[in-house]
């Protein structure tokens, strides 16, 4: 009935007013227009990223990527060059939730992975977010902390750093 409140994303009608997007697991993906503006030095040092998801196979053994902010960053070893970094990448990998991000400077990256007593259901809905605070990457699970990586490296975001920089 009309006004009726539901709970299945994936019906338009059900719940109204909230939609979903469906992906095969494989090939394919979305970009937003967002994806090609040019961002201020600023932009992007701290971050909250969430989704809802309901994974067909979440233990198969890819990485599956849910959200991610990434693009060509100047190679900090070979400046001439480019080399593809994550802002922030929110993902499950063995049916298991993560947060992470490449720093500025040397390549490196950091990962927050939820504890196995989060590890996700086959076509269970779960809520994950990831945030970092400029100290504290953290791997949430249906709303409570699972994992924290300290670090205070900010996130890749376009911007070359020296290692005196950062």
């Amino acid at each position: 009935s009309a006004g009726t409140i539901g709970s299945d994303p994936l019906d338009a009608r059900n719940p109204i007013r909230n939609r979903a997007l469906v992906f095969n697991g494989t090939t394919d993906f979305s970009r937003t227009l967002d994806a090609w503006t040019i961002l201020p030095e600023s932009s992007l040092t701290r971050f909250c990223v969430e989704a809802w998801v309901r994974p067909a196979n979440p233990v198969n053994n890819r990485n599956q990527v849910v959200v991610e902010k990434a693009g060509p960053y100047q190679n900090p070893f070979t400046p001439s060059t480019n080399i593809i970094r994550a802002n922030f990448r929110l993902g499950i990998t063995n049916g298991l939730p993560y947060v992470m991000y490449n720093g500025r400077g040397a390549l490196t990256a950091y990962q927050a992975t939820a504890r196995i007593a989060h590890r996700l259901q086959s076509n269970v809905w779960a809520h994950i977010a990831g945030s970092y605070d400029g100290e504290n990457l953290t791997i949430y699970v249906n709303g409570e902390a699972s994992a924290v990586t300290h670090t205070t490296e900010l996130p890749a975001n376009g911007y070359f750093y020296t290692v005196n920089d950062v």
